[in-house]
This record gives C-alpha cells, sequence and structure tokens, in this order.
C-alpha cells in the first residue's frame, strides 16, 4: 500500500495562536493533496482512482494511501527494463530515464503543485477566520 504522510511543521504551526485551528488548517492542506493525487491518477479501468484512503490523522501529521500495490509505478514510474512497464509503449512514456504512464508523466506527485495547494489553503484560511 503507497502511504503519503503530510508532515506538521513547527515553522507554520507558530502562526496559529491555537493547536486545534493548525490542526483544522493542516487537515484542510492533506484534504488538498489527496484531492489532487486523486484527478491525476491515470485511469484504466478506474481501480487506482477509486483506491484513495481518507485522510486521518498521525503521530506525525496527516496520511492518506491507496490500497493498490501499483500505484507506487504510477506516482514513481519504473526502471527502464525493469516491470511493470519496461520500455515505453503506446500508453507510456519515458522521463528522466523512468518509465511513467503518459497520463502522469513524471508520476502522479509531478502533477500536483504543492505550493499552490498549500496557497490556497492559507487563502481558504485567512478568508474563512476573516467571517
Amino acid at each position: 500500500m503507497l502511504k503519503v504522510l503530510v508532515k506538521e511543521s513547527r515553522n507554520i504551526k507558530k502562526i496559529f495562536k491555537r493547536p486545534s485551528l493548525y490542526q483544522k488548517f493542516a487537515k484542510n492542506v492533506a484534504k488538498e493533496i489527496r484531492k489532487g493525487f486523486v484527478q491525476y491518477t491515470p485511469v484504466d479501468t478506474g481501480d487506482a482512482k477509486r483506491s484513495w484512503t481518507p485522510v486521518q490523522r498521525t503521530a506525525k501529521g496527516y496520511s492518506f494511501g491507496n490500497t493498490k500495490m501499483y500505484t507506487k509505478f504510477l506516482v514513481s514510474g519504473s526502471n527502464l527494463g525493469s516491470l511493470p512497464w519496461p520500455s515505453p509503449g503506446p500508453r507510456t512514456v519515458v522521463v528522466s530515464g523512468r518509465v511513467y504512464s503518459s497520463q502522469a508523466p513524471g508520476g502522479i506527485n509531478k502533477q500536483v503543485n504543492i505550493e499552490l495547494v498549500v496557497q490556497k489553503a492559507m487563502d481558504k484560511f485567512i478568508t474563512g477566520m476573516r467571517r
């Protein structure tokens, strides 16, 4: 199973006056990152896209995952000459010496703009605070 951990940041934590506000913000960031991973998951049968787990609180932050074993290849690709994609085919591409799905060149994680997700979450959080 693939796991994605969104670690808590002490620097960002200092901005928030109450731990509950920070946790709400951090969970929202993790949910938005998960949403991006789901959005950019390549689709053949749809199994991988449907197999993302919900965001859960952990000791180090928030995490989510995917229960399909092959999802790690959708994230990090495969080495040339190695399974599951030993060479590029009609639905795969080579990026930096690795073979990826052509629907997510460079991997799912490269398609999700983490900085933009955090910025949008911060803007949304600040807007919510003003209400």
